[in-house]
This record gives C-alpha cells, structure tokens and sequence, in this order.
C-alpha cells in the first residue's frame, strides 16, 4: 500500500513540474512575440539614443547639442486623416446649447468661419448671453458674453508678458478673485474640450490676468497641447500658424466663458507606416542644415521629439503625419538691421522633418 501511495505523489509530483514547465515556457514564448512585434513595427527603438551630446562649429556657428531624444510612450505607425464630425458637432451643439436653450431656431450663415452652423440665442436679451459656433473645417468657437471679464483684456498676474508660444509656462499666482491654480484650470478646460473631441490635452501654457479696472475680477487663459493616440500634435509658432490645431480658453471663477480650436475631428481614414526612416540619418542632416537656417553664432539644441505634424488637405481635411522636431535656440547680434544693429537677439527655432522618409520639412522659427 505505501508503494502505491508514493508511486501515485511522485506522479502528483512530476505532473506539476511539467505543467509548470509549459505554463513558463508559453510565458516566455509571448514575451518574445510581443518583442518582436515591437521591434518589427514602427520605429527602430534600438538606434535612437536617451541623449545627444554634441559641439561643433560650421558656418560661422558654434553648436551645442544636449537634448533628450523623446520618443514618448507610443509611437506612431500611421498617417492619420482627419474630417469634420458631424456627430460631435451636434453633441456640441445639444450641450452648450439646446440644453440652456431648446427653443432656439439656429442661424446658418456663411462668414469666413461659419460654414456650417451659426448658432446664436436669438430670443430677445438672449442674443447677448450665448455665442456658439462650427464650421466643416473643424473649428469651433463658443463664448458667453455675460461672464466675459474685462474682454479678456488685462495685465498678467505675476506682472510678466507670456504670449501664446512661451511653451511649458505655467502661471504660479492665482489671479483675483479666484481659488484654483494654474494647473486645475488647465484640467478644467481640458476636460471641457475632452468631451467634444477625439483628443486628449495637455497644458501648454496658462497665463494668469487681472482686471485692470477692479478686483476680484481674475481670469487664466489656457492653451493646451492636443494628443491623439497618446503622441503629441506639434503645436510650434509655424505650424499652428499654418494648419492651427491648438485650443485655448479663458477661465474664471464663475466659469469657462471662452472656448475655441479646430477641435470637431473625426478620423475618416489611416494610412500604416512599415517602418519610420533612420534617425541616424535625420541627425546627420539635420547638424549641417541647422547652421544654415539659423541667423544666429550660437545654436543650442535641447530637445527632440518624435510628435504629429497637422497638414491642411486639398480636401479640407487634416493629415496627421509623424515628423521629428529639433527645438534650438538661436542667439546672436544683430547686423545690417538698422536701428537694431548691434543688439543681442534669442530666437526659438524648431527643424521639422517627415519622419517616414527621412526628408526636411521646414523650420518655424
């Protein structure tokens, strides 16, 4: 009987090891899928370093390279077209407007923005409370006069000048009259635009201002850095100049009451990308075009980001296509500029390239 009963667990026991055996060896084997397919698609994660350190001098310009390279959590594996979305526009519509006002008749105009609807309340006193705009392009514009503060016009509240492009400023006073900080009415005005759109955000910059005239009457402007997919949308001077992607609006302690961006997208087609160009090769164009471009003697390079490049389409639609961008500053005097010669001058510079093929795009200075 003790022969059958060790017989029986030295069975139990060699059974459980070989079930371990094959439950560890079909871990492993996942492990190494899920490897490969990563390294498969995409980008070459293999050759991109953390950092790039570099000094040069070429064309008269002394360059200092120490940038992160930031690739970000997700990469991008595909061109992205973007088209107006008539359901979010009626979501927008249902919500900032029939919701407060579900009598109101819309006006359809066509100005050089409202090609789709123009939406004001038209009910006697009311026309004043209430300004809701979308267009087919994607743009969308919403304001309440009655809690306008000041026509957002005002002094900045730590006494500074911080335009829309100063990236990464964040305010660190609370303007009058209000409680929140910067960074939650950067929250708050994301979660606003989050429910109209495909996009996510992120703050780029928040301003705070005061009333000139009377107290109690602060107010943040938010600009706010979009993502689809978790990659960024490059939001430089030029590009948002030339396709204009990035939201903004104006807070007070009483609410949102100004709101635009080309915000009411939805995706109508994808293109895959088998793999993205060398980066290795990028670089090497990028160190003898930067000297070129810039005006400057001194060029430092701080960054580089691997982020989406909105395109206005033929169509009217918005091309998402994925591009590396090389953040530099390019300082120097200026020459032969009249009444400026002679003076130190800073720019911000950023080198755009088509990161499918590798090819230069363009500098937005």
């Amino acid at each position: 009987m003790k022969k059958i009963i060790i017989s029986i667990i030295t069975l139990l026991v060699l059974f459980s090891a070989i079930s371990c055996r094959m439950i560890s060896d079909q871990s492993s084997l996942s492990e190494e899928s899920r490897s490969s397919e990563s390294s498969d698609a995409g980008i070459a994660t293999n050759e991109l370093p953390e950092r790039i350190e570099d000094d040069y001098s070429a064309r008269n310009a002394h360059v200092v390279i120490d940038a992160v390279v930031d690739i970000g959590e997700v990469q991008p594996d595909q061109e992205v077209e973007l088209g107006f979305s008539e359901l979010l526009a009626e979501q927008i519509t249902n919500v900032l407007v029939y919701d407060q006002y579900p009598d109101i008749e819309p006006y359809r105009g066509s100005n050089e923005y409202a090609e789709y609807d123009l939406i004001k309340a038209r009910e006697g006193e009311e026309l004043s409370l209430l300004h809701v705009m979308i267009s087919t392009d994607g743009d969308f514009k919403y304001f309440e006069p009655i809690n306008n503060i000041n026509n957002e016009y005002g002094i900045t509240g730590d006494g500074e000048y911080h335009d829309v492009f100063d990236q990464g400023y964040i305010a660190d006073v609370i303007p009058d009259g209000m409680i929140i900080t910067a960074e939650e009415a950067a929250m708050q005005v994301a979660d606003f635009f989050e429910q109209f759109t495909i996009f996510t955000y992120e703050p780029y910059n928040v301003t705070a201002y005061n009333n000139q005239f009377e107290d109690n009457l602060g107010f943040y402007k938010v600009y706010l850095t979009p993502y689809y997919n978790g990659i960024p949308l490059l939001t430089k001077n030029g590009a948002n100049i030339n396709c204009p992607i990035m939201p903004e609006a104006c807070i007070s302690n009483t609410s949102i009451f100004s709101a635009q961006g080309f915000v009411v997208f939805d995706v109508v087609n994808t293109n895959h990308i088998e793999h993205l160009a060398s980066f290795n090769d990028i670089y090497e164009d990028f160190k003898s075009r930067v000297t070129v471009l810039a005006e400057g003697d001194t060029i430092t390079v701080s960054n580089v980001s691997l982020a989406y490049l909105p395109m206005t389409m033929a169509n009217g639609n918005r091309l998402l296509v994925p591009a590396w961008c090389f953040d530099c500053i390019d300082k120097g005097v200026y020459a032969d500029s009249g009444n400026m010669d002679g003076q130190s001058f800073e720019h911000e510079i950023c080198l755009i390239y088509n990161a499918e093929n590798g090819n230069f795009w363009d500098v937005y200075y």
